[in-house]
């Protein structure tokens, strides 16, 4: 195509065709980076409970493998697990939310050092942060069973994804002294460890949460 001095060119046809591509382009990257919270939401709760029913369970086989070796005493606690963890690693300072949020729905941030010269964590082989309490000096004030009926539990804490993110992601379980594991919000009324007592709040749940297979006690020794 030539070009005359004096007259204004025409318009290149390819011109018009790459801009009005890069423009498609550019929208269909924005509509992307605004639309993937919700695209991968529902891919993050299946992630979320996945590492919640897998952890519960890791717990629970602990507890057996524990109590065949040592039976169980007022004092077992989740210390006393711990050997029994499959690729469990002590994490001095990680950060979880907190299971209760406030009205505005954000939870607190937890940390595994400040807080109390009790708390302890793991970090999984999932990734996952596991909380708990454990005081050596448990005539004072253990974190134990405290008993052996169906009440008497220990309690942990799970962020699956691991880290402070400021939503509803940790689980608080139970392992009840028969075996069954719960959490804050399907535990029997006046669940109670040696420390305090407990009773269900539905709410404290993330909603992903769902529990992947019915829990049952352990057969009696």
């Amino acid at each position: 195509m030539a070009i005359v001095l004096g007259e204004r060119p025409a318009s290149l046809p390819f011109v018009k065709s790459w801009s009005t591509f890069w423009v498609v382009i550019s929208l269909v990257i924005l509509v992307i980076t605004l639309a993937w919270p919700v695209i991968t939401l529902p891919f993050d709760h299946y992630h979320n409970n996945a590492t919640a029913n897998e952890t519960a369970f890791m717990v629970s086989r602990a507890f057996q493998k524990y109590r065949k070796a040592h039976g169980i005493s007022v004092n077992t606690d989740m210390e006393s697990l711990v050997p029994y963890f499959s690729h469990a690693k002590r994490e001095p300072f990680g950060m979880m939310d907190q299971v209760l949020a406030d009205p505005k729905g954000v939870p607190a941030k937890v940390t595994c050092s400040g807080i109390s010269p009790y708390v302890k964590c793991l970090r999984l082989r999932n990734g996952a942060l596991l909380m708990y309490d454990h005081n050596p000096n448990r005539l004072e004030n253990g974190f134990g069973f405290g008993g052996y009926s169906g009440q008497h539990a220990i309690t942990f804490y799970l962020d699956p994804d691991g880290r402070y993110t400021g939503t509803q992601n940790t689980v608080q379980f139970f392992l009840m002294a028969d075996g069954r594991i719960h959490t804050l919000g399907d535990i029997p009324e006046k669940t109670r460890n040696a420390y305090r007592y407990y009773d269900p709040i539905p709410s404290a749940n993330p909603r992903w949460f769902r529990w992947r297979v019915p829990t049952t006690p352990l057969p009696k020794r």
